[in-house]
C-alpha cells in the first residue's frame, strides 16, 4: 500500500487466499486491506493515538438514520454521552476529494 500523510504505524497483515487483511483494532478482526481500508485504518489510529479518543468512542462502518433516510458512514467519534461529535469518510488516496464526493 501506498504511504499516507499520517504518522507510521504498526498494523497487522495476514493473508487468508491470497488477499491481504489488515487487522481493525475497533471491530477486532482481519478484514479485507483495499485501499479505502488501508485510509480507514490510519484515520483510527490517528484518532486514538494522536487525539486520544478511546475506541469505546469510536465506530467503523455501520449505518446511522438521518432525516428518515440511512446512511453508511466510514468512522464516527461519539461524545461520552452518546451524541456524534465527528463523521470520517473515508475513499482510497486515488479518489480525488470534491464536492461530489460525500456521505451516500
Amino acid at each position: 500500500m501506498q504511504p499516507l500523510h499520517f504518522p507510521e504505524y504498526d498494523f497487522r497483515f495476514k493473508s487468508n487466499e491470497n488477499k491481504p487483511l489488515i487487522f481493525d483494532e475497533i471491530r477486532k478482526k482481519f478484514v479485507a486491506l483495499t485501499p479505502e481500508e488501508w485510509v480507514r485504518q490510519h484515520v483510527v489510529r490517528f484518532l486514538r493515538t494522536e487525539l486520544n479518543y478511546p475506541a469505546s468512542h469510536i465506530n467503523v462502518e455501520k449505518q446511522l438514520k438521518l432525516h428518515n433516510t440511512l446512511k453508511r458512514y466510514d468512522v464516527v467519534v461519539f461524545n461520552r454521552d452518546g451524541s456524534i461529535l465527528l463523521i470520517v469518510e473515508c475513499k482510497a488516496p486515488t479518489i480525488p476529494i470534491t464536492r461530489a464526493v460525500h456521505l451516500p
